[in-house]
């Protein structure tokens, strides 16, 4: 029978029309629709028929035969069961033993590196898979290309000769394992098989972009009666043999508009792209489809005559037909010279725009809420365009109590159990540290430590991870082997067995016992979307292993990290359905709005890439091509989204759309928005230009990372009783830091550290100075030689006993640098003994260790060194192996203002001028250390030894006139900080800190991040 062409008309959603249709004939009796295959455009949409169906039954208290839904793929299954499809495993294992055996001249042809190790030849396997999926969209095969790619204005004809023998190689390889290829089987595939006897009547509805190989095959199920179907991109020819089918295609548009649609519903290209799209809707009055005149009820929102040639016409002519903004630009231009006088579209106010994910899905409540919704589904919908914003969107409505779901599936990649696999995955690859830490971490694998181990407490692990890699700075797996830290050795020990079972088993078997042994004792008590989330990705997972079980993969040899990676790589593309509540909220994508039929719809998302989507920069197949072999293109993209979009507005003719783009995508980088927004009058250009590519007016235009959902309160604790010397700079940088760090000893500890810090290395030059001054000959030596030699040997000896013997090229490179500092020293070193000067103490407990009393507090501190001068003068000196050399005085006292807010304690004047103290070293060691009996009278100075990265700044400086004066104002200023501890005044924190070691803590300002405290 002939192809039948209905126009459903647009003034209602489509499966209300559909639906319309279906029923027109059933006045009476049992509606029997069961010898019907309805095709529509997705699984959702599919969803929403046979819902209204399963309604319209019910109502009626009559029943129903219902009829079979499927979406366009259905026509491409393979029926016959003797043939057995390879699977993607297969396919990309097929091509990956193809790559590794390929000449190194064939890769030349190719015009592809001449790497050749498991990771290329994967990545390269994906991307030619990807190709075939999208030539066989049209039913061609790499095959088909060197020929017809020269009649499609293809370049690089010899580089798809080359192609098509690797293709023609993988095939081969495919067939002696006795599987066919899935796109061979789809092109291949029987229309005409025993399940397609079951149906008499074809119809598909609202199906304005299928895949041409699908049409390829329904054209056939038409019958020899139908010679030829017309397309604007192609002919289809239809076989001679009467099978036919009564195939209808039911097209959601006016009769009117037949002219704008292909034989197949498919918007013809050519006729849409200069369409004007008007967002007000059909509250706003717009030119007649025909006549150009304005119409009182049914108004559409594509004029063709008056308004047919656009302000943006032409908006889109660049070689990848996407969004040209230089065109645009042009565009406005022409268009401000009329925007005086003219009428201002009310509809704009349906057009928002939003700084940020966070931002977009905030004014998808608040859109809700103005129009007084009450989020269910019968008279609000909401559509998310950019995948990127779900969660935001599912956290905005969580937190007013909607539950949310994706129609279109969630990616299992944002599952515990492929968190799980992948950080295994990438353990079992490296053996490094970045990927031990980040697989003990997993908090499925620390519940599974716990319950192997009745003394395992998983907060000690991770201290103990952190400590030891903070300590030894460990780059391999290995490197974790001495310690004796009793967590750690209980998880290195797991990892090791588990990583010995992964390369010594199959891998299958391993992934079963492994998944099984991990989760054995796993309880779900979060909420019910949690457990239905766990389970879905877990029957997910298990199917995977199934089908791996069954296929011929081992037959590729894959070694156990390879077929681990690839697992993956097809893992990660998988989609989950989990169980959702029946008055969950769907968000849904753009093909499935054309059948909603809420009163209120808010489309978010709306960004060029997304709507309309587009391909650019393909290496194989770029647009132009793809047009004239029929696949799809960005041209027909466009057209189909001007169609739906208009159709989607035609439809809502009691109700409202509002339509948003973001500013701004998660990353902060930032967005065009969609180019469908500019196919409207001259009129409005200006002032939608303006609106979406201005400011937003959203206040909320930070991270969603950043945004503080509560604030820090500290618990409270009792003053320290005893002070260290350099507690006094702590507190005086930032009485409330001080706090943090010293009462509830709160402390950054970085778990990627890759190198010595800065005070590493201050550590491990103070280390070796103490041990030469130590030795009571060495330290007397005036052969800069001999000092430096000896301090050589031992900061090399002591690096290495800390970090291993194999030390990697970072720490290398800083052990050089402390070998340079430590040379100049001993130059500096052997003078000053020749100039009189003898180390009497190294690392000085002040109080031998007890500390000495300061105004009833105990303050202890350890001085680096103390000399002693043939004259009597003693010098107390302080190591500083800073970048740069530093002053004494200028670290210790800064210029203060009046109007600075410090405390009066730390303030003082000094030559007629106000300085304040910032750090009170030097003077506390020279105070207390003359408060012990040995060090009491004669001459005192004070200094620092600086052993920066300039060797040439190398050198003693001392702080000349400290003297007296500056002493009592130190004494004064340590009083005053100690009456401040005692009476607990740790706030408010101090801003605008230089070195802040809370800074991720605070979000930038502590004031805004904290309670204050009392």
């Amino acid at each position: 029978m002939p192809l039948q062409l209905h126009f459903l008309g647009w003034d209602e959603p489509l499966v209300t029309l559909a639906m319309e249709r279906l029923m027109a004939g059933w006045t009476e009796g049992v509606p029997d629709l069961d010898r019907t295959l309805i095709v529509t455009p997705t699984r959702q949409s599919g969803r929403r028929l046979g819902e209204s169906l399963v309604k319209y039954a019910a109502e009626r208290d009559s029943g129903i035969f219902p009829p079979r839904i499927a979406t366009p793929d259905f026509f491409l299954r393979n029926r016959d069961p003797k043939i057995k499809v390879a699977s993607d495993f297969e396919m990309i294992s097929a091509w990956i033993d193809v790559l590794s055996g390929c000449r190194p001249e064939k890769l030349s042809a190719l015009k592809i590196s001449k790497r050749k190790d498991a990771r290329w030849a994967m990545g390269l396997a994906g991307k030619f898979c990807e190709l075939r999926n999208l030539l066989a969209e049209s039913g061609y095969v790499i095959g088909d290309m060197p020929k017809l790619g020269l009649e499609a204005g293809l370049q690089e004809i010899e580089r798809w000769k080359a192609l098509a023998e690797l293709e023609s190689a993988y095939l081969k390889k495919l067939g002696r394992l006795g599987i066919k290829d899935a796109n061979l089987a789809e092109i291949e595939s029987d229309t005409f098989s025993a399940e397609m006897e079951e149906y008499d009547r074809i119809i598909l509805i609202g199906v304005c972009d299928p895949m041409p190989l699908a049409i390829k095959k329904i054209a056939s199920l038409c019958g020899s009666s139908t010679k030829k179907l017309e397309r604007a991109d192609q002919t289809v020819s239809v076989p001679g043999e009467d099978k036919s089918k009564n195939v209808e295609v039911w097209v959601y548009a006016p009769e009117e508009m037949s002219g704008k649609f292909d034989g197949w519903g498919c918007p013809i290209p050519e006729k849409w792209e200069k369409a004007e799209i008007n967002f007000g809707g059909s509250d706003i009055e717009r030119s007649s489809l025909e006549e150009g005149k304005c119409r009182d009820n049914k108004k559409a929102g594509v004029c063709s005559k008056r308004h047919m040639e656009t302000p943006l016409a032409g908006l889109t002519t660049n070689k990848e037909n996407e969004f040209d903004v230089d065109s645009l630009v042009v565009k406005l231009a022409r268009a401000v010279q009329d925007e005086e006088g003219k009428h201002k579209d009310n509809c704009e106010d349906r057009i928002r725009l939003a700084g940020n994910p966070e931002a977009q899905a905030d004014e998808i409540i608040r859109i809700l809420h103005e129009q007084k919704k009450t989020f269910s589904s019968n008279d609000a919908a909401v559509s998310v365009l950019n995948e990127n914003i779900f969660p935001y969107v599912e956290k905005a409505f969580s937190d007013v109590g909607v539950k949310t779901y994706n129609p279109g599936g969630d990616s299992v990649a944002t599952t515990p159990v492929f968190n799980l696999i992948m950080t295994f995955a990438n353990l079992a690859e490296k053996e490094n540290y970045e990927s031990f830490s980040a697989f003990i971490r997993n908090p499925d694998f620390l519940k599974y430590l716990a319950s192997e181990n009745s003394d395992f407490v998983p907060l000690n692990l991770l201290k103990e991870l952190d400590e030891y890699h903070n300590e030894h700075l460990p780059e391999r797996l290995d490197d974790f082997f001495r310690s004796e830290k009793n967590e750690l050795k209980i998880a290195v020990n797991a990892v090791v067995t588990l990583i010995r079972r992964f390369k010594e088993t199959p891998f299958t078997e391993f992934m079963r016992g492994f998944l099984s042994e991990i989760y054995r004792t796993r309880e779900i008590k979060n909420s019910d979307e949690d457990r239905q989330m766990f389970l879905s990705s877990a029957e997910l997972v298990s199917d995977m292993i199934s089908k791996l079980e069954e296929s011929t993969t081992d037959s590729f040899g894959l070694c156990a990290s390879d077929k681990l990676r690839l697992f993956m790589s097809l893992l990660k593309k998988g989609k989950i359905y989990p169980q959702h509540d029946a008055d969950a909220l769907a968000l849904q994508g753009w093909l499935e709005l054309p059948w909603e039929s809420a009163e209120t719809l808010v489309i978010a998302g709306m960004n060029e890439g997304y709507v309309p989507d587009s391909v650019v920069g393909d290496v194989f197949l770029p647009d132009l091509p793809r047009e004239k072999l029929g696949l799809k293109s960005n041209r027909r993209r466009f057209a189909r989204d001007i169609y739906l979009m208009t159709s989607i507005i035609e439809s809502r003719k009691n109700g409202k759309l509002f339509c948003i783009a973001g500013k701004t995508d998660v990353s902060g980088d930032p967005l065009k928005p969609s180019r469908l927004f500019f196919l409207c009058p001259s009129e409005t250009l200006v002032e939608r230009v303006d609106k979406l590519f201005g400011t937003p007016t959203d206040k909320k235009q930070k991270p969603l990372a950043r945004t503080l959902l509560w604030k820090l309160n500290p618990k409270k604790e009792k003053a320290p009783e005893a002070l260290s010397v350099t507690d006094f700079k702590n507190y005086l940088n930032c009485p409330f830091r001080f706090y943090l760090k010293k009462v509830l000893k709160m402390e950054e500890v970085d778990d990627r550290k890759t190198e010595m810090d800065q005070m590493d290395f201050g550590n491990f030059c103070h280390r070796a100075l103490d041990n030469f001054c130590k030795d009571e000959n060495l330290r007397k030596s005036r052969n800069a030689e001999e000092i430096k030699e000896f301090l050589h040997l031992e900061s090399e000896r002591l690096v290495k006993a800390q970090f291993g013997s194999s030390l990697p090229l970072s720490l290398l490179i800083q052990l050089e640098s402390v070998k340079q500092r430590l040379a100049k020293f001993a130059e500096i070193q052997a003078l000053q003994s020749s100039a009189g000067w003898e180390i009497l103490h190294t690392e000085y407990k002040l109080g031998d260790g007890k500390g000495v009393n300061l105004d009833g507090m105990t303050v202890k501190g350890k001085i680096d060194r103390i000399d002693r001068h043939a004259d009597g003068t003693v010098r107390i000196l302080d190591y500083k192996t800073s970048d740069k050399a530093e002053s004494p005085e200028n670290t210790h006292v800064k210029y203060a203002r009046e109007d600075a807010g410090l405390a009066e304690y730390a303030v003082f004047e000094k030559g007629g001028k106000l300085k304040s103290w910032v750090d009170l070293q030097l003077p506390l060691y020279q105070l207390l250390l003359e408060k012990e009996g040995n060090f009491r009278g004669g001459k005192t100075v004070c200094g620092y030894f600086n052993l920066p990265k300039a060797v040439t700044d190398t050198g003693i400086e001392i702080w000349e006139g400290m003297g007296d004066s500056y002493l009592k104002d130190a004494e004064k200023c340590a009083s005053g900080v100690i009456e401040s501890i005692r009476k607990g005044i740790f706030w408010p924190p101090s801003e605008n800190i230089r070195y802040d070691d809370f800074e991720k803590l605070f979000f930038g300002s502590p004031l805004d991040a904290v309670e204050e405290m009392n």
